[in-house]
């Protein structure tokens, strides 16, 4: 392998590397966006790495090590400072899963890039790591390379190897109107004013330096990027994989036996055959199936009945339950599920080296999924109704916290916790679902989703408040000021809906009406939630 060296602070003919070429380079970003310039076009260089010569020696056995992982970047981040930065992403993006710290002693995701302690591999740099010339700091500078890299679906890990002495945990502190520049690049302009506003309300900044700093920020240009996400390799099922994994398929279902035949007959023609099949079924007991097994003799059924209905406890059940090695979860309204579902799953935990692969999950008349859905990428949701778990990842996050068990957000909180606990989630767009949203049975059958996202951005009178467990989540796992910046998000959304101007006028009338509602509702769910936090979370172990 050939690893070129930018070194910063350092002389090449000084530092001892025997692997690639050294090049010298100040601590500066028009320095270092040269180096990169020049490598990008050699043709014989396997990885770039961009090292400070104040951290001492570079060890390539830690490195070679670190290139065993899947990953395409690597770095050292937070033990450089970049936790928690820039300080701005919290009136942005409060709640984003990326935005909690992991266990600091595993390799796990993370864009927070500090350019003084990392490695990529070459065709990343020909592809899309163009450092923006336009910051002054490198700190700035490696953020934003950083969260472009991981916006464009580029494999990002935090690891610490690479530093095993020369630690600095002081947190680094980029100067606003770089945090502001940052907030531009990635977000647009109308979300720099929304930063700019909420800094002014709660830092009672001097309005003056404010203005000042947007104009500046709002004159400087963006670069534009040719490439729109990095182009991976299809995930493949490979001859070395074992020609029938033990994956359970673990299928929670409440009175939607009809929805749920339609399941089990596409799960019959997977070109892998699932291990097991477990039905938990919590419906009445008046109307539930009792020979499922006659029905389908060709699947490896276990149904079992579950009296008191819970998505949580009926999924622990199936977990618990099961004998696989690897863990589907799936609804039971699901549809349109592909003959390689279960072989495309699999083969994208294997290329990347993944405790998680999650699919796609498309809804009808819902809203249109974002760009960021159309390429494989890390994954910050968990799809329960799309995705499949290595069952020994269970083992450090423990299963679905009960205080979801009739409410929202469970996948969520799993999600989080698998992620906390260093876990690698993939989302692989190929493999997808059809999602019925049946009428019935399911969270509906607590009073659940009545209004959606999807539902408030068509309807006048549809408001999409945060539930209790959804304010449960927040206070869990994220800061108080990051729950702050939650309710003024969801507060500012009841204003929005699409359609015309006069449907739009009509929105904003019935919104401010209702605005004092509206903030009674957020405060009642809000001390719900608090009040929760004395009996949860109920977090079991995984038993099997």
């Amino acid at each position: 392998m050939v690893i070129d060296v930018i070194l910063l602070n350092g002389e090449s003919e000084l530092f001892s590397w025997s692997y690639g070429q050294v090049h010298a380079a100040l601590p500066s970003v028009k320095s270092v966006y040269q180096k990169l310039d020049t490598i990008k076009h050699k043709k014989d260089v396997d990885f770039v790495c961009i090292w400070d010569a104040k951290l001492g020696k570079l060890h390539y056995h830690l490195l070679s090590k670190i290139f065993s992982t899947s990953g395409q970047v690597w770095h050292a981040g937070y033990d450089l400072g970049t936790q928690g930065n820039p300080e701005f992403l919290k009136y942005v993006d409060p709640v984003s899963m990326f935005n909690t710290e992991p266990q600091h002693n595993c390799t796990y995701v993370s864009w927070r890039l500090s350019l003084r302690a990392c490695i990529m591999r070459h065709e990343v740099l020909t592809t899309l790591a163009h450092l923006n010339p336009y910051f002054f700091s490198l700190d700035m500078a490696g953020l934003e390379m950083g969260f472009r890299f991981y916006q464009k679906g580029i494999i990002i890990l935090n690891t610490p190897e690479m530093l095993p002495y020369n630690k600095n945990l002081t947190p680094i502190s980029p100067p606003l109107v770089e945090q502001l520049y940052f907030v531009k690049c990635s977000f647009g302009i109308s979300w720099l004013r929304w930063c700019l506003m909420r800094y002014y309300l709660t830092k009672s900044s001097s309005l003056y330096r404010l203005q000042k700093m947007y104009r500046q920020v709002s004159n400087t240009q963006v670069p534009s990027y040719k490439v729109s996400h990095y182009p991976h390799a299809p995930a493949k099922f490979s001859s070395t994989h074992p020609s029938n994994p033990k994956i359970s398929v673990i299928i929670p279902t409440l009175s939607r036996y009809s929805y749920l035949y339609t399941v089990l007959r596409q799960l019959e023609t997977q070109s892998i055959s699932p291990f097991e099949i477990i039905i938990i079924d919590q419906s009445p007991i008046s109307q539930r199936e009792t020979d499922l097994s006659g029905k389908f003799p060709k699947l490896p059924l276990k149904h079992i009945y579950q009296d008191i209905p819970g998505q949580c406890s009926a999924r622990n059940t199936g977990i618990n339950t099961s004998n696989g090695d690897f863990l589907l979860f799936i609804d039971d309204d699901d549809d349109k599920i592909p003959a390689d579902f279960l072989e495309q799953h699999y083969a994208t935990l294997k290329a990347y080296n993944a405790g998680v692969s999650c699919g796609v999950v498309d809804e009808k008349d819902a809203s249109p999924l974002p760009f960021n859905f159309s390429f494989l990428r890390l994954s910050d949701v968990l799809p329960t109704n799309n995705c499949l778990i290595a069952k020994n990842m269970l083992n450090k996050s423990g299963l679905f916290d009960l205080a979801y068990d009739n409410g929202m957000r469970a996948d969520f909180d799993l999600g989080i916790r698998l992620y906390l606990s260093g876990c690698i989630m993939i989302l692989n767009p190929k493999i997808r679902v059809f999602h019925h949203k049946a009428t019935s049975g399911g969270l509906r059958f607590h009073n659940m989703r009545k209004v959606t996202y999807s539902s408030s951005r068509t309807k006048l009178f549809h408001l999409h408040l945060p539930s209790v467990s959804e304010w449960y989540l927040a206070c869990r796992h994220f800061s108080r000021e990051q729950v702050q910046e939650m309710m003024w998000h969801r507060v500012f959304g009841t204003f929005v809906i699409k359609g015309t101007y006069i449907k739009k006028i009509l929105r904003l009338s019935i919104a401010f009406i209702l605005l004092p509602f509206t903030l009674w509702q957020v405060r009642l769910r809000m001390q719900q939630a608090k009040q929760m936090l004395n009996k949860f979370p109920q977090i079991p172990i995984n038993s099997n």
